[in-house]
């Protein structure tokens, strides 16, 4: 956010509502901050969570009650497409939003720019829609107009996505302010052409079925949020699991939006899914609601039926570690150094995952044991003979 100029559709300078709360944040006796900062390792479950955090200062372990990932997407960068790194006036849209920001009156001269959406999504290597590409191209191409109100600027789509009230009516402040709208295919892409400048976009008008070459002084291009690249080792360290787009996926999108299948780790913001800033803070207060539940109540409340090992019986082969969805189950050492699996019923969520793939029937289930399953079997063939 402080990268950017403003805020859509408010307009609000971001630093005017991020600043205070990095102000409460570093000001606040409970809260810790470390930075920068990585986290190495973590273990344990819901209540007692342990992480061990690498600083400037060295290695700190900490136990922690919950954990919420928030950390956020990449913008991706457009190595190769429409004349990015060719050409020096082609460039991103936060970019172009840091060049208004160090330098105010840059584009005042602005004759022409071209913004190309859609510019690495929505196609076969990444289909999905970043949904705040769309209002990002509007807002900055109301700025441009408004530094030259004569500048003929151009939005090239595939589509608008402008959801909601307010990006619909700043849809239409877009348009009375000049700003002209063009739908291309992906079938047939812009192309940016000058010599050591971009000088013009072509693109086919799939209205008038001709080419039109739109002159540009810049060339702004919308990409997508990306995955984080560290998502898959935060993935590997929580043991929680990712879309195949790569972003964090949530226990259910409908009744649990920003939980996970383990117990005690929250998601929230474009770790998830891209998402607007008002959708990010509306996550950010669920997932820390959510997680100061338990934290507030000093207990948690373990599922009835849950499962449990035979020591005697166990082989410890591991199978149902390697098979338990939420890690409740760990290997443990006699005093013969035999293994033994052992069940944590905070974590354990009674699916019988671990009874089904046991070979040697040492783990069951609390209240349908393979004896007590096989008891009402024989007994309803009784009955029924």
């Amino acid at each position: 956010m402080p990268r950017l100029t403003r805020i859509c559709p408010t307009d609000e300078d971001p630093i005017q509502l991020i600043g205070p709360v990095i102000s409460n944040v570093q000001e606040h006796k409970r809260i810790t901050v470390h930075m920068p900062a990585m986290v190495k390792e973590v273990s344990g479950y819901v209540g007692n969570f342990h992480a061990t955090i690498v600083g400037p200062d060295g290695e700190k372990s900490v136990q922690v009650g919950t954990i919420i990932v928030a950390t956020g997407a990449e913008v991706l960068t457009p190595n190769g497409q429409y004349g990015y790194e060719q050409f020096p006036n082609v460039v991103t849209q936060l970019k172009l939003e840091e060049q208004i920001k160090e330098t105010p009156d840059k584009y005042s001269g602005l004759k022409g720019a071209v913004l190309i959406n859609c510019v690495g999504s929505r196609t076969p290597e990444r289909p999905y829609c970043s949904r705040v590409c769309c209002m990002t191209s509007l807002k900055n191409a109301i700025q441009l107009k408004q530094r030259n109100p004569d500048a003929a600027i151009y939005v090239l789509h595939r589509d608008l996505m402008t959801y909601g009230v307010e990006f619909e009516r700043y849809y239409r402040r877009a348009m009375e302010a000049g700003v002209r709208f063009m739908r291309y295919d992906l079938e047939n892409p812009p192309q940016v052409v000058g010599n050591g400048r971009a000088e013009k976009v072509i693109v086919k008008d799939p209205l008038r079925g001709r080419e039109l070459k739109l002159p540009a002084d810049v060339v702004v291009l919308t990409p997508p949020l990306v995955p984080g690249p560290d998502n898959g080792t935060i993935s590997r360290l929580l043991k929680v699991p990712l879309a195949e787009s790569g972003f964090f996926l949530e226990a259910h999108i409908k009744l649990r939006p920003v939980e996970f299948a383990t117990d005690g780790v929250f998601i929230c913001g474009t770790a998830r899914w891209p998402a607007d800033i008002s959708e990010t803070i509306s996550q950010a207060y669920a997932a820390s609601s959510k997680a100061a539940i338990p934290m507030r109540a000093g207990e948690v409340t373990a599922e009835a039926i849950t499962a449990f090992s035979d020591p005697a019986a166990c082989a410890g082969c591991g199978t149902c570690v390697t098979t338990c969805p939420f890690n409740a189950i760990e290997l443990q050492s006699k005093n013969d150094g035999k293994k033994f699996a052992v069940v944590n019923v905070v974590q354990c969520k009674g699916c019988g995952s671990c009874v089904a793939a046991c070979p040697s029937k040492a783990m069951q289930q609390r209240g349908f044991t393979d004896a007590q399953v096989l008891s009402m079997i024989e007994t309803f063939v009784e009955q029924e003979a």
